[in-house]
């Protein structure tokens, strides 16, 4: 499923997670669970905490390096249902929200990346978009399909969405 882009530098997703509400907040939240997905790094789950990412990105995706390190604090923490930070690198600053909501033996997510440059909105789509479903592909206890193949399959999508 896609994401949408608003022109207001705002990109929202939605995903029904097949897994109960505590383990999709324990793979937003813990170090060794959010490795397997997004990036490895902490997030102190309080309002104020930090948020230390690293992203091993790879080099076949154009980037000049293969990973970057993104910071943040968290603006909002509440077990298990919603959690925001912003992100901070030297691009930009952005904020993040994650929402959950049980739904009988699924979990809905709604994420919100708002703030963002519109130079930044194809590639944090096409990004979070794969991230996303390694995500479920976890949940699901498959193995993940790799960041870049699923980043270079829906690119395009988002590079129209966000022209």
């Amino acid at each position: 499923m896609f994401g949408t882009i608003a022109n207001t530098g705002t990109i929202r997703f939605e995903r029904l997670c097949p897994a109960p509400l505590e383990l999709v907040w324990d793979y937003l939240t813990q170090s060794e669970l959010l490795g397997k997905w997004l990036a490895s790094g902490e997030i102190q789950l309080q309002v104020g905490g930090s948020v230390e990412l690293h992203f091993d990105i790879g080099t076949s995706l154009g980037y000049a390096i293969d990973s970057r390190d993104i910071g943040g604090v968290v603006t909002h923490c509440h077990p298990p249902d919603s959690l925001a930070y912003y992100f901070s690198d030297s691009i930009t600053v952005s904020n993040v929200m994650f929402e959950l909501e049980r739904r009988s033996n699924a979990v809905w997510l709604l994420l919100t990346h708002a703030k963002l440059p519109k130079s930044l909105l194809a590639t944090c789509g096409a990004s979070w978009h794969a991230h996303l479903d390694m995500l479920i592909e976890q949940l699901q206890n498959q193995s993940p399909t790799p960041f870049d193949v699923i980043y270079e399959s829906v690119a395009p999508h988002y590079e129209r969405l966000a022209t």
